[in-house]
């Protein structure tokens, strides 16, 4: 995507990414390494001629704790989180939008952020969100892009790759004829959204008027530190 590494924090590894267990070089590829729970890919590093390996944690494997430092970091500092596609149950990491939406005197933050919720089911979270949205990943970051008049570049890709950007397409022409419907209903006075507030066609503008955050209640478990 040409997004700064450094500034990218990878809690759970990445499938295009395998590393050198000697020199510890990562290696971006334009193909899934295959593989999960740091084993040996069966290449070599191009930089010191190491054994590489995949990246992907399994489930029983130790976050990498750079990369939660970063994580933590990055909550702290932030105005807005985004989360997309995630159940926010999962030890530490579901703690880390209640770092976004407090304040934090240390990295210069005098007031909290704002928490943005987009995953198909509804989340523990959804009711600490500004904005929360039922629907796919993405189309609603497609949504997003096109708004902000992003141009996303494609990725070349092959093979089993291509059928499933075709199905993600398909997804997305629907998506934005359920927005145009929406925002027409919208209009003409009717809701953007559904009753259980699944945004069915997701009103951008809607991020102009969030609602403000409830009150967490003081015995809430999730709002202890990391």
């Amino acid at each position: 995507s040409g997004f700064p590494r450094e500034q990218l924090a990878e809690l759970h590894g990445n499938v295009f990414a395998e590393v050198c267990s000697e020199c510890k070089k990562e290696f971006i590829r334009n193909f899934d390494v295959q593989g999960m729970g740091c084993k040996p890919t069966g290449r070599s590093c191009e930089a010191c001629g190491g054994e590489l390996r995949d990246n992907v944690l399994d489930w029983f494997d130790e976050l990498p704790q750079q990369e939660l430092d970063a994580a933590i970091e990055h909550s702290c500092k932030a105005d807005l989180m985004i989360c997309l596609g995630t159940s926010l149950q999962i030890e530490p990491t579901m703690h880390l939008p209640w770092r976004t939406l407090r304040k934090c005197e240390q990295h210069g933050k005098k007031k909290g952020g704002k928490l943005v919720i987009v995953n198909l089911q509804k989340t523990k979270k959804d009711r600490y969100a500004a904005v929360h949205v039922h629907a796919k990943c993405d189309a609603v970051m497609d949504a997003v892009a096109r708004f902000l008049e992003i141009k996303v570049p494609l990725s070349s890709v092959s093979g089993d790759m291509q059928e499933e950007i075709t199905e993600c397409g398909r997804d997305n022409a629907m998506f934005h004829g359920a927005k145009r419907q929406r925002v027409a209903e919208r209009s003409s006075g009717g809701s953007a959204m559904d009753g259980d507030g699944a945004a069915r066609g997701f009103p951008l503008d809607a991020l102009d008027a969030v609602s403000p955050l409830p009150k967490r209640p003081r015995n809430d478990p999730a709002t202890e530190d990391v």
